[in-house]
């Protein structure tokens, strides 16, 4: 990639601009959509952790804080962050990666269909973004989810390309080896 001024997009965050610049953000469970204009070159991305709720006490809370770790929130921020810098709906590419399965040993055609809450949780982030993109009437040109590992995603808001890292999920494998933990080195 090229040597452009780098932000990482915290847990809960966003963030947009019409500078070149690699933006990149670390997946889990959680959720992230990229939007590019490729004729304003204006680019942008977010890291969804829940989707929202909108029952009972759950509701008022989550209203009042307007926080962008949910995706009613975060999608709509960056929305208006791409726009309020001149990006134009009809041109966004948009992609969504994560929903990463890390902790399950199922096939991935038994992923899209598993009802245990851990993966309920991916399922339901993927879901509210689809459904927002279509009611926003914007058209999802790419995805990656549901996959094994977890993802380090960069865009780069100059031409709209996004690097995909697989991060191999060591931890899991020293659990499962426990011999292995203390190897285990965090970078």
């Amino acid at each position: 990639m090229n040597n452009f001024p780098k932000v990482t997009v915290p847990v809960g965050g966003f963030y947009a601009t019409d500078s070149p610049t690699l933006i990149t953000t670390s997946l889990g469970s959680c959720v992230s959509v990229t939007m590019f204009d490729p004729v304003a070159k204006i680019g942008g991305l977010n890291h969804i952790v829940l989707p929202g709720n909108f029952i009972e006490n759950e509701c008022e809370q989550m209203l009042e804080e307007e926080d962008s770790r949910y995706g009613i929130f975060s999608m709509e921020k960056l929305l208006y962050k791409m726009e309020s810098l001149g990006a134009d709906r009809k041109n966004l590419q948009i992609k969504i990666f994560g929903a990463s399965l890390i902790n399950s040993d199922k096939k991935e055609q038994d992923l899209r269909s598993e009802t245990n809450y851990s993966i309920n949780v991916q399922k339901q982030n993927i879901e509210f973004v689809k459904a927002f993109l279509s009611m926003a009437r914007l058209k999802i040109h790419d995805e990656l989810i549901f996959q094994k590992e977890a993802l380090r995603i960069t865009l780069n808001t100059l031409n709209g390309e996004v690097e995909v890292k697989r991060i191999k999920n060591e931890f899991r494998k020293s659990i499962q080896s426990p011999k292995n933990f203390a190897k285990l080195r965090y970078k």
